[in-house]
């Protein structure tokens, strides 16, 4: 279908299911000129936006969301309201944050997603220049804009830019102590990043996955399921220890190297670590679940109690996955602005929270734990089912090397 009659279809019913069917097979299918043909028209033709809009723009190109970019900030400048060009900025503070650089000082002034939790990511590409800007805006009379400023140094998760945040605490009005804003960041102090740039996903077999799904989020469409490359991990399966609160045998998540969880120096030279939990257990008897492995990798529990869970988890489908390394425009994700379509199976990176920043504490030294792992819902179990994470939320792995330990909860909506 080409460009103009498939933008008909979206103007006359932009809600409808064949539309997005035929949007579906566009994107597998057209070449990507035809693709940024379709999202710059789009932008124009139809400002309201949707979700048809938003899962377009993972598959353009760079040069063309440079472009769409140039063009949302444009129709913000002309006080057009435009839905879509706010998605635009909210998936460019994702896919190309450094893309907006040249726009971060104006966007100050637009604030595009005012009042949304991601208004402030458009600042993670920001540069020296932008950080003086935000800088001279501390002294502002207007709480609201010396607000706004510090919350937005604090966003560039720059250690020069947070450090001026620090020093400045007392010129905002926090509402939280300063540490919870710095775990919204990923930092536990200036020198201790609780996560690493290093990111790479868990790439699974189409036939893993049995329940069918419309086409507008099927596995095919997004970029981040069929990354290329990467080692084969054992994942799902059963586990090899009990739990320290039903008794029941551990549900066994992936075997992965012991590098992506601890630092180097913490057990055996090429050990692997057996992240295991209890499907039964975690967040229903108790919201964090407690592990120590041993030299080899094996995980024990640390709760220790007597729980009848109301319902036994099947564990996950035992099958193998591979470790492939992350685009640089996948390396930012989120839950809900992904709205299904994207793969959130990660090791390393960000987590993707969905409530706010939920960092543990280590149960042996008291430590604030890195974030290492997230696991997405809708992951297939051994009875055929699919597991979710409450109702439907993500679940988030943490390590503390000096201690081999390894905590686990979720969140959801």
């Amino acid at each position: 279908m080409r460009v103009p009659e498939l933008l008909r279809k979206f103007e006359v019913k932009p809600h409808a299911a064949d539309a997005f069917e035929h949007l579906a097979l566009f994107l597998l299918n057209a070449p990507v000129e035809e693709v940024d043909r379709f999202a710059v028209d789009a932008l124009t033709r139809l400002p309201s936006g949707g979700t048809f809009f938003d899962s377009v723009l993972s598959h353009v190109s760079d040069t063309a969301f440079v472009r769409l970019i140039d063009q949302a900030v444009a129709a913000l400048e002309a006080h057009q309201t435009s839905d879509a060009s706010e998605s635009v900025i909210a998936y460019a503070s994702l896919q190309l944050p450094h893309a907006l650089r040249r726009h971060l000082p104006r966007l100050f002034e637009l604030r595009p997603n005012d009042g949304t939790y991601y208004e402030d990511w458009p600042w993670r590409g920001a540069g020296p220049s932008d950080i003086d800007f935000l800088r001279s805006q501390l002294n502002s009379r207007d709480h609201a804009r010396r607000m706004k400023a510090w919350r937005c140094l604090l966003e560039t998760r720059r250690r020069d830019a947070i450090s001026i945040a620090i020093v400045a605490a007392g010129q905002v009005d926090l509402g939280h102590p300063l540490e919870t804003y710095l775990h919204e960041v990923g930092f536990a102090s200036l020198d201790r990043p609780l996560s690493s740039n290093d990111c790479a996903h868990l790439i699974f077999s189409h036939d893993d996955f049995t329940s069918e799904r419309p086409p507008w989020i099927s596995r095919s469409l997004h970029p981040t399921w069929d990354l290329p490359g990467g080692e084969s991990l054992r994942f799902g399966g059963r586990g090899s220890a009990a739990c320290g609160l039903c008794s029941e045998l551990l549900h066994h998540l992936i075997t992965i190297p012991e590098a992506r969880i601890f630092s180097p120096g913490s057990g055996k030279v090429h050990c692997e670590i057996s992240l295991e939990t209890c499907l039964s257990c975690l967040g229903w008897e108790l919201p964090v679940l407690f592990y120590k492995h041993d030299d080899d990798g094996r995980a024990q529990p640390l709760d220790v109690g007597s729980s009848k869970p109301e319902f036994i988890g099947d564990p996950l489908r035992e099958t193998r996955v591979r470790l492939a390394s992350t685009p640089a425009r996948w390396t930012w994700q989120d839950w809900a602005l992904s709205n299904s379509r994207e793969n959130l199976n990660r090791i390393g990176g960000n987590p993707c929270w969905i409530q706010s920043a939920d960092f543990p504490r280590c149960r042996n030294c008291e430590d604030t734990m890195r974030f290492v792992m997230q696991l997405d819902s809708d992951l297939p179990t051994e009875g055929g089912g699919e597991w979710l994470w409450g109702s439907g939320g993500i679940c988030y792995v943490f390590g503390c090397s000096p201690c081999r330990s390894t905590a686990f909860l979720w969140q959801c909506t």
